[in-house]
């Protein structure tokens, strides 16, 4: 039927362009597309109803042109013109019977490669390699390897993945946790439901434990941002200013929790000074990660509000000779870090 539709789009347009000449808003082939209702017969065209306009023509007397050509064409019965210029196309019995005939017996049912040259990517379930499977993961994977095979079958070259992601991470959590937490009987009786569990408990004490850790804030760890090696009379100016003692995970009235981070997150209480610093660096890769970042182009005039609550922001400076200040103003939120 796709073969029938490009073949009588093409006839149409060439009629059209016999008749009023070769001009820029008559395309190649005119659109053939199925009939919406038995009663409009198998194929439909509406192209005389947006050739009108630009052929200063009337859509049903386009619509005429185009049926006058249909009409002569071996694989049509009959054609009728409907409503404002809409051209009905009923196939001839003798070419459905034919069709039908080739398709039963040509070796790929008379599948097109329609798709040659082209290149798809299809990735399945990509199930957590930690955790058990469930219906989800077989309902994704069923419906990725059908599309695979329709896709192939039609030319396409198919590249079909089931993506294992950051499975180094979490089989690194699974083997501190299998040292840990195994519960050696009930993985000889459930081997991944055990594993789930021990995977959750470390998830879990993972972030109790950050819950429990407070974070030291000064204005000398920003400032070594710029400058890590500063002269004694800067760092005299800068100890100078208070420190402040936050909690690393703050738990706000609404039950929400956040990360307290950024630049002037010095260092852990209790803990050593590596340890610290590659636990505070870790936090801070992983909340400024591409995906959990958006980012704004400025343009003269912009004006950007952010919630400090929930956002960790960072204002680049612009160029030495740029004559453009960055303007900050900082409203008081109604709730402090406890």
């Amino acid at each position: 039927m796709l073969e029938l539709s490009t073949s009588l789009g093409m006839r149409a347009a060439e009629a059209v362009r016999a008749r009023f000449g070769a001009h820029a808003a008559i395309p190649d082939e005119l659109a053939v597309v199925r009939a919406t209702k038995p009663e409009f017969g198998e194929l439909q065209l509406s192209g005389a109803l947006q050739l009108g306009k630009a052929l200063g023509q009337k859509p049903r007397d386009l619509a005429e042109v185009i049926a006058e050509a249909l009409r002569t064409a071996p694989e049509v019965s009959k054609v009728e013109i409907a409503g404002p210029g809409f051209v009905n196309v009923f196939v001839a019995d003798g070419w459905l019977a034919r069709h039908a005939a080739h398709i039963v017996t040509d070796a790929r049912f008379g599948l097109r490669d329609v798709g040659q040259g082209e290149r798809v990517v299809i990735d399945y379930s990509s199930p957590n390699v930690a955790k058990p499977m469930h219906i989800g993961h077989i309902r994704s994977t069923i419906i990725g390897d059908a599309l695979k095979r329709v896709l192939r079958a039609i030319g396409y070259e198919v590249i079909a993945d089931n993506h294992l992601g950051d499975w180094g991470t979490q089989f690194g959590k699974l083997i501190v946790a299998w040292r840990r937490y195994l519960d050696e009987a009930a993985y000889a009786r459930d081997p991944v439901g055990e594993l789930l569990r021990i995977y959750v408990q470390y998830s879990d004490d993972e972030k109790a434990h950050c819950e429990s850790l407070r974070v030291v804030h000064t204005i000398e760890a920003s400032y070594r941002l710029i400058d890590p090696d500063p002269p004694e009379a800067v760092l005299d100016m800068l100890r100078k200013r208070p420190a402040k003692n936050h909690p690393l995970v703050w738990t706000h009235r609404s039950g929400r929790k956040s990360l307290v981070l950024g630049a002037t997150a010095d260092h852990i209480e209790g803990m050593a000074a590596d340890e610290s610093h590659a636990l505070l660096a870790g936090l801070l890769d992983r909340a400024t990660a591409p995906e959990k970042v958006y980012r704004h182009e400025w343009a003269v005039g912009d004006l950007v509000i952010w919630d400090n609550r929930g956002v960790l922001h960072r204002a680049l400076p612009y160029d030495e000779k740029s004559p453009r200040d960055m303007h900050r103003t900082t409203f008081t939120g109604d709730e402090a870090i406890q």
